[in-house]
């Protein structure tokens, strides 16, 4: 018997246009649609048999029909319900045991787990004084065959136990974690040396770089005003070139670059895909606050929203300062084992694959996007070529009017973010990211 049988794994049905009450089919509308609303309704009746009130299942009906989700993930987002609390309702309604916390060492690594860190749904346990149990996080829109199959086969309920979704996908995270850092921190330079920064330089590239640097040793004892002049020449048109590249620049925005306008505002009843927020932070206890606000003030449907916070397991102090804060749902945090290098590429690089999006943003600790970014970012793609995978959001500086470095950094990124590069864009030339506020999508 497969699990998807008794309330395992199923795709989200595909959203409506329009929302209940009431949550009956309706003469006229397309078939898919009425399916919808007949599919909304039948999880509706087994949340009222939760004991969830009529006015708190409608509303959130009427954002599932409209945002292409279920209740159940708009009332988990919501915050209306506490998850743990939910699922141990469930469990109560199927007569399971339900399993508070997954102890270490009962979960068996395998590629296969990585699965439940996208969509967790269903885990096997293993126990020496025990016999395997098979722990699941059921939906509601699916508990009724989860329930027929209890009564067609009362021995299922000596191997299942039911567990938050957070539960099942914080275990597959523990159960995972070295085999995951070590392919993180190795697997590129095995699988393709030739794309890893491990390897500084190359046998050739050694040979010549030895060369020109043992010339110019030589040429400096041996003629050194020759020397400097050289040194001088060439530093001279390095400086000149890419300052004649800014001015360039400069020329060519202000004849032809026009910043874009800003895009209208989503529509109330338009269905958007999942956006996975990674943010790594290290050390970073003191601006923890401020990120979290920042990040909830971002405007998009909280069901569909994965932010990840991405830390270092040993980093105690930012640790605690995140789970003191008591972040929503949407957020959280993966813990990156201790191994070197400690660095933002491979905290990010760790936590992809539970990445839940269609599209990513990645964000600095000290950020604070504006709230309609990702909104602008997904009509931007959409609007662009199927070739453009990644987005450069503008940077600026907040506090400009600190002091004469501060003025500074702020001019230098207003040129860069607003002349520099959409010129390079224009032209399509290769143009360095400011390793925040980047978006790409089909990561998945």
């Amino acid at each position: 018997m497969s699990l998807g049988e008794y309330g395992g794994c199923h795709a989200v049905a595909a959203g409506g246009t329009h929302a209940p009450p009431p949550l009956e089919p309706v003469a006229g509308k397309p078939e898919a649609e009425n399916g919808v609303l007949f599919a909304l309704r039948e999880e509706a009746l087994v949340l009222k048999s939760l004991g969830l009130s009529k006015p708190l299942i409608a509303r959130m009906a009427a954002r599932a029909a409209t945002r292409g989700t279920t209740i159940e993930q708009e009332l988990l987002a919501s915050g209306h319900v506490d998850e743990e609390a939910y699922y141990g309702a469930l469990a109560r309604l199927a007569g399971l045991p339900f399993i508070e916390a997954i102890p270490d060492g009962s979960l068996a690594d395998t590629i296969g787990l990585d699965s439940q860190l996208v969509r967790p749904c269903s885990i096997r346990l293993h126990g020496q004084a025990r016999p395997p149990i098979t722990v699941i996080a059921p939906e509601a829109r699916r508990i009724d065959h989860l329930l027929s199959s209890l009564r067609r086969h009362p021995s299922l309920r000596q191997s299942l136990g039911i567990a938050s979704a957070s539960s099942i996908r914080r275990a597959a995270w523990r159960a995972g974690a070295e085999r995951r850092v070590k392919a993180t921190v190795a697997g590129l330079f095995e699988e393709r040396p030739d794309f890893s920064a491990r390897t500084v330089l190359t046998g050739r590239q050694g040979f010549w770089a030895g060369a020109a640097t043992s010339g110019a040793i030589a040429l400096l004892a041996t003629a050194p005003a020759i020397a400097a002049a050289f040194l001088h020449l060439t530093l001279s048109l390095l400086y000149l070139a890419a300052l004649g590249l800014r001015v360039a620049a400069l020329v060519h925005g202000r004849r032809s670059v026009k910043l874009p306008s800003a895009p209208p505002a989503l529509q109330p009843d338009e269905a958007l895909p999942v956006y996975t927020v990674m943010v790594a932070l290290h050390r970073e206890a003191e601006v923890v606050a401020q990120l979290i606000t920042s990040l909830e003030r971002l405007d998009w449907p909280r069901a569909r929203l994965d932010i990840k916070l991405v830390c270092e397991a040993d980093d105690t102090d930012t640790l605690l300062a995140i789970r003191a804060l008591k972040p929503s749902r949407h957020f959280e945090i993966v813990e990156v084992p201790p191994m070197a290098p400690r660095t933002k590429p491979k905290a990010l690089s760790y936590a992809l694959p539970g990445v839940r999006g269609d599209y990513v943003a990645i964000f600095d600790a000290e950020d604070r996007p504006h709230p309609r970014q990702l909104q602008e970012a997904y009509q931007t793609f959409r609007a662009a070529p199927e070739d453009i995978a990644c987005l450069q959001a503008p940077l600026v500086i907040a506090n400009l009017g600190q002091s004469w470095t501060s003025a500074l950094f702020a001019l230098e990124y207003a040129a860069l973010f607003r002349r520099m590069l959409p010129v390079l864009a224009r032209h399509r030339m290769p143009l360095p990211l400011g390793g925040t506020s980047n978006h790409f999508r089909g990561l998945m």
